[in-house]
């Protein structure tokens, strides 16, 4: 299982630079990557899911899916699904827009910052979308760059200047590469025109990495039961009983976040499926394949909007990369990463667990290489022999796709369509 400390660490991959409304394409394009920066991503990924258990996942069978009128896609699926017990309610939710930046290291892929308010009044930060992490945070006004390495380079959250925030407990952050110490404070959380009061947590010590990271903290989107603390979201569930808590997420050319509803108009045909499990909002029965490929096995993938990496099973990935007619240099060491051409058509697509197959484009996965080891282009889709983490995935394949996550009394579920 994911542990609250490695949901609530720190936000994976994150801005060497800050580029407001910068494109994708355009940040891929500015520098290129080394075989190393791609292993450095894949560590850091592995370290944000250090506690993933295997045996916290089930056996993956038949995809469940929820289609518009919420029957089964199999009568036999109903009493596992009850699919019945889930009530949606169609409505639009509050509009925040997303700036793309660079990952990390060395602009890696991209993930999504919003801008999110703390206290009374306002404090601004810049803090990434992430749907894999639990705690909103940001680095405490009075953390110096001794303890809190870039300190001065972050917009830094000062309780003293918040007429709303009251101090709470300690909390520390065990993260696989560095360590977390933060003071947890309810106060006043704003997300557009929405008004949460919440737990949220100021740093007062992180590490030397977080110091190349330009961002003000993390803004935690992911999904645990009886999470303490309580994600903002939760909060907000809890106090406004009318709240929907869902989140809909747009990573394509004007990316967005969406708060308590979703676009329903556009897509009317959103396909639902049930979240299994008490943590991360995971897709059971997907795959992932490309054209020509032999065929896949389904896994379950965990959606994770702080990762510009995703990280498949190696016997996955080489069904992807030894098709006939390709040409991909495979190294040696774990993560498997591939090089090839930048002009390669690889085709890579995502099956849902009711077979609708979503095509990912190539620029959202290749990245040119600067290592004279393996030229051309690098993939972003990296393969793991490492049985303890779970399959992975990143912006470079939910770009693809509209993805809406939603959490009910009645039961959790996640909706996707192609963009």
């Amino acid at each position: 299982m994911l542990s609250t400390k490695v949901l609530s660490a720190l936000p994976l991959l994150l801005a060497t630079a800050w580029c407001v409304g910068a494109a994708p394409s355009a940040l891929r394009g500015k520098s290129g990557v080394s075989v190393s920066d791609i292993k450095l991503g894949y560590e850091h990924t592995v370290a944000r899911y250090a506690n993933w258990k295997s045996s916290s996942a089930k056996p993956v069978g038949r995809g469940r899916v929820l289609f518009e009128d919420f029957k089964l896609a199999s009568p036999s699926d109903a009493a596992a699904n009850n699919a019945s017990a889930i009530a949606v309610v169609r409505k639009r939710g509050t509009m925040l827009p997303l700036h793309a930046v660079g990952g990390y290291p060395k602009m890696l892929g991209v993930t999504y910052n919003a801008e999110v308010g703390m206290g009374t009044p306002t404090q601004l930060f810049n803090l990434t979308a992430d749907t894999g992490s639990m705690l909103t945070w940001a680095v405490l006004a009075s953390c110096t760059d001794a303890d809190c390495p870039g300190a001065s380079t972050k917009r830094k959250y000062d309780p003293a200047a918040s007429t709303t925030s009251r101090a709470g407990r300690k909390d520390h952050e065990a993260y696989g590469d560095g360590e977390m110490d933060l003071t947890l404070y309810s106060d006043v959380v704003h997300l557009g025109r929405i008004k949460i009061d919440a737990t949220v947590g100021g740093a007062n010590k992180t590490f030397e990495r977080d110091g190349k990271l330009e961002h003000d903290g993390l803004l935690g989107l992911g999904r645990k039961a009886d999470a303490d603390p309580a994600p903002v979201l939760d909060s907000l569930a809890k106090e406004r009983r009318r709240f929907q808590e869902t989140i809909a997420l747009d990573l394509g050319g004007t990316p967005t976040l969406e708060v308590g509803g979703y676009n329903y108009v556009k897509y009317p045909k959103l396909k639902r499926y049930t979240v299994q499990g008490d943590e991360g909002w995971q897709l059971e029965g997907s795959s992932i394949t490309a054209k020509g490929a032999d065929k896949a096995d389904a896994i379950n993938l965990l959606l994770d909007t702080g990762s510009s990496v995703s990280m498949l099973p190696a016997s996955r990935m080489d069904a992807i990369m030894n098709r006939a007619g390709l040409k991909v240099q495979r190294s040696k060491d774990e993560p498997i990463v591939y090089s090839m051409a930048c002009d390669t058509k690889l085709g890579v697509q995502l099956v849902l667990p009711d077979g609708t197959q979503v095509d990912v484009d190539d620029s959202d996965i290749l990245m040119r290489s600067n290592d004279a080891s393996m030229l051309g282009c690098l993939s972003l889709l990296v393969g793991t022999t490492n049985p303890f983490v779970p399959a992975v995935a990143g912006t470079p394949l939910l770009q693809s796709l509209y993805t809406v996550l939603s959490r009910n009394p009645s039961g959790d579920w996640i909706g996707l369509a192609p963009l």
